[in-house]
């Protein structure tokens, strides 16, 4: 049966509840939650189902309890994560500011969807550049900002995500033979940055470098700057500051985790 608007806001609302219950309290049987939260039992039972279905709460049969689930867990460390970094990347974003005089970019990857965002930036000081829109999906496969993530990525995920795209968001040009892409990636590797010009955004230059977290690519740092301000004897210098900050970016998460970060130096 369709839910009426009403309805589908009452449900919603409920579920939050019971999200809230778990997080302050760990676990719960239908009764207490029914008696906490003031919902009948079937609603709670019903709500856990599909709840659990998702992976955002477990039950255990045997003590008759449920908590919270594994999917949610993930959900919540990604967003701690998300703000974390953005915390840590802020001053090195400004620094990037300081030494080229272009707007220094934080992307993070979103390994579900395959894709990366604009996470946070700190402003060219140029009255010419670009309004970068944040926490907007992105392809991998086009730019320096999603080409540094894709080189460090698994070849299957590579070809994957290769699999889904067709054509520049920007120029509308054909994507790259699969092998030309590979080769490519494996410069990027090499050189530990990438560079593209007007793959996302016409008449636009990218310079981007990865950061990692234990060993696996979060995401990066880098520049977008017009192609008409770049002189080509700069990319060396800009790439400079930009790899700088990535290292320090994975420096940085090693020690907030408290553990080796096998990447530094990479």
């Amino acid at each position: 049966m369709i839910q009426s608007p009403e309805g589908s806001v009452g449900t919603v609302a409920r579920t939050i509840d019971l999200l809230r219950y778990f997080a302050e309290y760990d676990q719960a049987t239908i009764r207490s939650l029914s008696s906490t939260l003031g919902q009948a039992p079937s609603t709670c039972h019903q709500l856990l189902h599909l709840l659990a279905r998702e992976g955002m709460v477990e039950h255990d049969v045997e003590e008759r309890r449920y908590r919270l689930g594994a999917a949610f867990m993930r959900i919540a460390i990604l967003v701690f994560s998300g703000y974390r970094i953005r915390a840590l990347a802020q001053p090195l974003l400004r620094k990037i500011v300081e030494n080229t005089g272009e707007t220094a970019l934080l992307c993070l990857y979103q390994p579900l969807s395959g894709t990366m965002i604009f996470a946070d930036k700190a402003e060219s000081t140029h009255l010419l550049r670009y309004n970068l829109p944040l926490n907007r999906p992105s392809s991998l496969l086009w730019g320096a900002s999603g080409r540094s993530i894709l080189a460090f990525l698994e070849a299957s995920e590579i070809e994957r995500l290769f699999a889904q795209e067709q054509v520049s968001p920007a120029s509308g040009e054909p994507k790259p033979p699969l092998s030309l892409l590979h080769e490519e990636l494996a410069a990027i590797r090499h050189r530990g940055y990438a560079v593209t010009r007007g793959q996302k955004i016409p008449g636009a230059i990218g310079i981007n470098a990865p950061f990692f977290d234990h060993g696996v690519v979060v995401g990066n740092v880098g520049i977008t700057m017009p192609e008409s301000r770049l002189v080509p004897s700069d990319i060396e210098h800009y790439a400079a500051c930009i790899c700088t900050a990535a290292k320090q970016l994975t420096e940085m998460l090693a020690e907030d985790n408290h553990g080796p970060n096998p990447v530094v130096g990479r």
